[in-house]
């Protein structure tokens, strides 16, 4: 599940009136992040940070993917039942875990790429959360099907072995699959998160100014 898809449908949640709708700090705090992401993508695909000598290329992904997530579980309900005018202490704590899970990337994104084949203790913990938590986040937005369909498949590559007939494969180990789902640049912080976060969301931003601005 990419950034494209879960932004679309939490907008789209929005739209609906299916989303949270806060007031006080907490509006202010979300319609700062919006505005802190939208801010740095363009300041990104501008080329600004490589004129102040910032080389943020592969680590870029993981920052917007940071702000993704946090936004998904600040404005996506986990249920139908669940507030909408406030946040609960679980979706507080799926945002801070989740976030942080990115952000670590961010913040290490050369060494650890670099070696994304020797993943560290923490690196099995805080890949696993980035899973939990990437899963959730496509169950709240897209559907429960998704979030089936994901775990299905995390235990495909886990249990493969023990799988009959033509979907027996040879299985793999958790560090070897959180190693190439968290660390690796061919992955979650992939070629398809690199064209959401410099050329969809550009244009979504666009759209959008093109929009409130009344030009369209």
């Amino acid at each position: 599940m990419e950034a494209t898809e879960l932004l679309d449908r939490t907008g789209e949640a929005l739209a609906a009136g299916r989303s949270r709708r806060f007031s006080g700090f907490m509006a202010k705090l979300v319609s700062a992040l919006a505005l802190i992401m939208g801010s740095y993508i363009l300041l990104y695909v501008s080329d600004a940070f490589d004129y102040l000598g910032l080389n943020l290329y592969g680590a870029h992904r993981a920052l917007v993917y940071t702000m993704v997530l946090a936004l998904v579980f600040l404005l996506a309900p986990a249920t139908k039942k669940a507030p909408r005018d406030r946040l609960p202490w679980y979706d507080a704590l799926l945002t801070v875990c989740g976030a942080f899970s990115s952000f670590y990337i961010f913040l290490n994104w050369e060494p650890v790429t670099r070696f994304y084949g020797q993943p560290t203790p923490l690196i099995l913990v805080l890949g696993g959360i980035m899973l939990l938590t990437t899963l959730e986040a496509a169950r709240r937005t897209v559907g429960a099907a998704v979030g089936i369909l994901g775990v299905f498949f995390i235990v495909y590559v886990l249990f493969g072995n023990y799988f009959p007939g033509f979907l027996f494969t040879r299985g793999y180990s958790y560090p070897r699959m959180i190693g190439h789902f968290y660390t690796s640049d061919g992955a979650l912080f992939g070629l398809a998160m690199e064209i959401f976060s410099v050329v969809v969301a550009t244009y979504v931003i666009l759209g959008q100014f093109i929009q409130v601005s009344g030009a369209g």
